[in-house]
């Protein structure tokens, strides 16, 4: 099917760039919307869980320790073996530590990575959906030093995905 010269001028304008920009106030947006609010909840879990894990294995190895106490003088025999197991237990502890502090961090990053590809999708509608060629994302220390009230649409922004997110 061939397009008229209408249709074909008006695709042609609608993707040209328009010069009109638009930002929001990420911290803002962050404090407003219930997607972050559950994102940072989650977050806030798998560090308390990765702290419990921690917290278990720190009994287990006290629990070791105190095994050991309890025979009073060691004898060289077991002098011997206590180093190997004191040895083993804290290369363990150590390798156990990494792992659940890797966990941690895979999952919060899963969780900011699910939170910015959702963000990106939002923004990008609603670019779209408004005339905008860019949305930008402005924090308190960055360098937008001036900007016009009617080019902030954090709160337009955390309506539609608090809407989204509640439905």
């Amino acid at each position: 099917v061939a397009l008229n010269d209408s249709t074909s001028t008006n695709i042609k304008k609608s993707s040209e760039p328009t010069g009109n920009i638009c930002f929001f106030n990420l911290d803002s947006l962050n404090s407003k919307i219930s997607l972050f609010k559950e994102i940072e909840q989650e977050m806030q879990n798998s560090a308390k869980n990765a702290e419990n894990k921690m917290k278990n294995k720190q009994a287990e190895i006290d629990s070791w320790e105190r095994g050991w106490a309890t025979k009073g003088n060691l004898l060289p025999s077991e002098q011997d073996k206590y180093m190997k197991e004191a040895q083993s237990m804290q290369t363990n502890a150590m390798e156990f530590e990494r792992n659940v502090q890797m966990k941690m961090q895979q999952e919060q990053s899963d969780w900011m990575q699910t939170y910015a590809l959702r963000l990106s999708e939002f923004t990008k509608d609603y670019a779209i959906e408004n005339g905008f060629d860019a949305v930008y994302a402005y924090q308190f220390g960055q360098s937008l030093w001036y900007y016009n009230d009617n080019l902030d649409i954090t709160n337009d922004l955390s309506n539609i995905m608090n809407s989204d997110y509640n439905d």
